[in-house]
């Protein structure tokens, strides 16, 4: 998202002003090594532009500057943008999910707007000590699938901006496989270290 003045009020819009002007914006995130952190500097890699990182001590003092105009975008959740955004005090320019939100059906996703595959979102899952016998995780597995489709979960998650998945142990072994070497390449591809 970006605060309601700057020159851009499209995802499109953003990337062509960043590309005629390197480094002249600049992005709040929660911290470094944080995932907004992470998944912009995934997003500003993949769509070739430069804007500096400015890294705050929580998501709050960062919000505060965002609105403020001290830096022109910010990637954050739903429950906490949408209020500044319906107040016209901030411009959502996309959704870093895979798919458009229920919420805001009318958003485009990032990925819909010229940036092909790209998402940058925070899940959470349910794991279990190495060595717990299958049977176990099968049901527990089972148990949390079954809460994810439960309709009050879904609209208490939904409203909070969450999308309950309830996978399986093999998706969300894939999805770590996936998500584990493309989080190491890029950091160390933007040098980014926990300080």
């Amino acid at each position: 998202m970006s605060y309601a003045s700057a020159p851009f009020a499209t995802f499109p819009e953003f990337v062509a002003y960043a590309r005629a002007n390197p480094g002249k914006l600049n992005y709040a995130s929660a911290g470094i090594g944080t995932l907004p952190h992470l998944t912009m500097e995934l997003l500003l890699r993949r769509s070739g532009v430069v804007v500096t990182h400015i890294p705050y001590r929580g998501a709050a003092p960062a919000m505060t500057d965002l609105l403020a105009g001290v830096v022109q975008l910010k990637l954050d959740t739903y429950t906490t943008s949408n209020p500044q955004v319906e107040a016209g005090k901030l411009r959502m320019l996309g959704i870093a999910s895979s798919h458009r939100s229920t919420l805001m059906p009318d958003t485009p996703t990032i990925s819909e707007m010229g940036l092909a595959g790209y998402e940058g979102i925070l899940w959470n899952a349910i794991m279990a000590p190495a060595g717990t016998p299958q049977a176990i995780i099968d049901r527990l597995a089972a148990a949390s699938a079954r809460a994810a489709r439960a309709p009050d979960i879904i609209e208490k998650l939904r409203r909070d901006g969450v999308d309950p998945v309830g996978g399986t142990p093999a998706e969300l072994a894939a999805l770590i496989a996936r998500e584990i070497p493309q989080w190491r390449e890029l950091a160390r591809a933007a040098n980014i270290k926990l300080q």
